[in-house]
């Protein structure tokens, strides 16, 4: 709060007669009252120019030391830091964006990081998955060439003996050398070669053609 400029004791000092005290006393309170107006009046006018900014009356806590300063300092005292305060705001806010950003990366490269460690575990087990099914369809194509043997062993002993030229043992030799090579490259993993065994043994065992049928059609 301001203190008057004017006082009516130091109004009176030197005065010697009733009639000058009383009139140097009254002059001295009306001058007060008109310098009190004046600042009532500068205070009821920074505070509509405060009260178009009401969401920021928490920055101008000091209202009794600044309300009675001139119209164009009050705007300006305003203005300075209502824009300091907004900088200041961008900045904080800028830095808890960060915080969050660090905080996401931070979790985005934990979930990388974890997903490599899983990787070679599901690696190692697919490879597990593929070794143990070639060691299943080994299997059964093991065991279907020893029970061919045994059940051509069996059509040997039962058929008699066949004649044949040198031209047509040739030929067999041939068909069966590129039966083998297709076989070796895995012409038995074709969709359709179990069928095409099938239609070949239908012609002479039908046991035969049936085992076929089973083994391929179990074969993954």
């Amino acid at each position: 709060m301001l203190t008057p400029t004017v006082s009516v004791l130091n109004a009176m000092k030197g005065k010697k007669t009733v009639q000058s005290l009383k009139e140097a006393a009254d002059t001295a309170i009306a001058q007060a009252l008109v310098e009190a107006d004046l600042l009532a009046n500068k205070a009821k006018e920074n505070y509509a120019t405060l009260s178009t900014h009401a969401e920021y009356q928490f920055l101008f806590n000091d209202w009794a030391t600044i309300c009675f300063k001139d119209a164009d300092d009050f705007n300006a005292l305003v203005k300075t830091r209502i824009t300091d305060h907004k900088a200041a705001e961008d900045i904080r806010l800028e830095q808890v964006r960060q915080k969050i950003q660090i905080e996401a990366d931070a979790k985005a490269q934990a979930k990388v990081e974890a997903q490599k460690e899983m990787s070679p575990t599901n690696e190692d087990s697919k490879q597990s998955d593929v070794i143990t099914h070639a060691l299943e369809k080994g299997k059964i194509a093991l065991e279907l060439t020893s029970l061919a043997q045994h059940i051509e062993a069996s059509e040997i002993k039962a058929v008699p003996m066949v004649q044949m030229t040198a031209k047509e043992a040739n030929y067999l030799r041939k068909r069966d050398a590129i039966l083998t090579a297709l076989e070796n490259a895995g012409v038995d993993n074709w969709s359709g070669y179990s069928n095409a065994m099938a239609e070949i043994y239908n012609e002479g065992n039908v046991a035969y053609t049936i085992l076929y049928k089973w083994a391929y059609q179990s074969m993954p």
